[in-house]
């Protein structure tokens, strides 16, 4: 695994529990 796709995950993640 990258360092850029982990940083991605980490974001949508990130995202996504901001969103709920």
């Amino acid at each position: 695994m990258t360092s850029n796709e982990l940083n991605r995950y980490i974001y949508r993640y990130f995202r996504h529990k901001e969103g709920m």
